[in-house]
């Protein structure tokens, strides 16, 4: 789905998708998209199911929530919010103009390196990304997300075409545009970068 506008969105939009590990379902995540006029709000739930629940407990649950504003084709995020189940740590995260600012109770580490300022400049966070896929123009598969994820890690979403196939679902049935999807790590993440130099060709769809 790509729309030019918030006017030819919906007023209400939801994504679902399950997580399948070879075979199994791992877990699945609920977005929730409300459009008024240029601004949006979004909610989203992601949580472990199946036999993933049994290992990893609700140590990847999390609760999500974004507002902002769609100008001239364009997300700007205004707040950002996420909790989670395990460690109830909350995380906000301000965009004002070039400042994007993350603040964490309880604190938390901001990654090796973090992201510096000029890093965040022109950042969405992950939520705002489905809504700025929601308004793709042209080809949906050639474009970059430039993405500030939970508040401190930066990278890059680069999508380029890779055909297409015929899709039979329960939403939609038909002829689908296939992208590549290169997951690029900037700053910002948990472990070093230098261990993630193969993060390019392992995200490769």
């Amino acid at each position: 789905l790509a729309l030019d506008a918030p006017s030819a969105l919906p007023p209400h939009v939801n994504i679902a998708y399950n997580v399948i590990v070879r075979g199994i379902n791992a877990g699945e995540a609920i977005y929730t998209f409300n459009f008024q006029g240029a601004d949006y709000q979004a909610t989203a739930r992601r949580q472990i199911t199946g036999l993933a629940r049994a290992f990893l407990g609700n140590s990847q649950d999390f609760s999500y929530s974004s507002r902002g504003r769609v100008l001239n084709g364009q997300v700007r995020p205004i707040a950002y919010r996420h909790e989670d189940d395990r460690r109830h740590r909350v995380v906000e995260v301000s965009f004002n103009g070039d400042e994007v600012t993350t603040v964490a109770t309880p604190r938390m580490g901001m990654g090796h390196p973090p992201a510096t300022p000029a890093q965040k400049v022109g950042t969405i966070d992950q939520v705002s990304m489905f809504v700025q896929m929601l308004m793709a123009q042209g080809d949906p598969c050639n474009r970059t997300f430039r993405v500030f994820m939970d508040g401190r890690s930066r990278f890059d979403l680069v999508l380029r075409p890779n055909g297409s196939q015929r899709v039979s679902l329960q939403s939609y049935r038909g002829i689908a545009q296939r992208c590549e999807v290169q997951f690029t790590p900037i700053a910002g993440f948990s472990d070093p970068l230098v261990d993630c130099k193969t993060c390019k060709k392992r995200f490769r769809a």
